[in-house]
């Protein structure tokens, strides 16, 4: 089941990057298996830098409703709770009693 869903993904991203319809760095996982990781396109277009699968990316605050989402599917899968202090989730996260809730909320 797997390896067919492996096998679509790079099928689909090899044809998006022979028409030159992609420019991003992709990584698909499921249960915790990375089923598929590339990079297409430029990280800069002005002087034709490759992006690479470690690219960084300045996202800014798009990436906000994403990550919120993703942590919401966590908590209805019962995989963490949005009251847990995040300290739990990040070693050495420097502020004690800031929970999920409070990033969440931007009330941290």
């Amino acid at each position: 089941m797997k390896q067919n869903k492996r096998e679509q993904l790079v099928n689909l991203f090899s044809v998006l990057n022979e028409k030159s319809q992609i420019n991003a760095a992709v990584l698909v996982a499921e249960d915790g298996d990375i089923l598929y990781q590339g990079a297409f396109g430029y990280a800069n277009l002005v002087d034709k830098r490759l992006l690479k699968e470690h690219s960084l990316f300045e996202l800014a605050s798009l990436s906000k409703p994403f990550t919120a989402l993703g942590i919401l599917q966590l908590a209805q899968q019962g995989a963490l709770n949005v009251e847990d202090p995040v300290e739990r989730w990040i070693t050495g996260f420097p502020y004690q009693g800031i929970t999920i809730h409070n990033l969440l909320t931007h009330t941290s």
